[in-house]
């Protein structure tokens, strides 16, 4: 599964590093933007739980957002290596379930 991790950091001090490096810790990532990631976790953990562990390094007046994105995406001037690294990952399939 992918989800997209999005971040509004408005607190000073370390939070974004904080959270960056937590991210990177939960699987594999790619930071094209700022204040934005994409992240296919190691283990399953659905957006909620994502959030719950980010909230950690959140300030007050901090947010995140985090959904769950399909394989149906596009981009331009993404970068090299982007769309190889975006047809390695796991979308996993969507239910009403999921």
């Amino acid at each position: 599964m992918i989800y997209i991790v999005c971040l509004d950091i408005r607190s000073e001090g370390s939070a974004r590093d904080s959270i960056t490096a937590s991210i990177k810790t939960l699987g594999h990532w790619a930071g094209r933007f700022p204040d934005m990631m994409l992240l296919q976790p190691h283990q399953r953990l659905s957006a909620g739980q994502i959030r719950d562990q980010l909230k950690q390094f959140l300030g007050e007046n901090d947010a995140v957002f985090v959904a769950r994105i399909t394989k149906n995406w596009s981009g331009r001037g993404m970068g090299p290596g982007f769309q190889e690294w975006m047809g390695r990952r796991d979308f996993g399939s969507f239910s009403s379930q999921s």
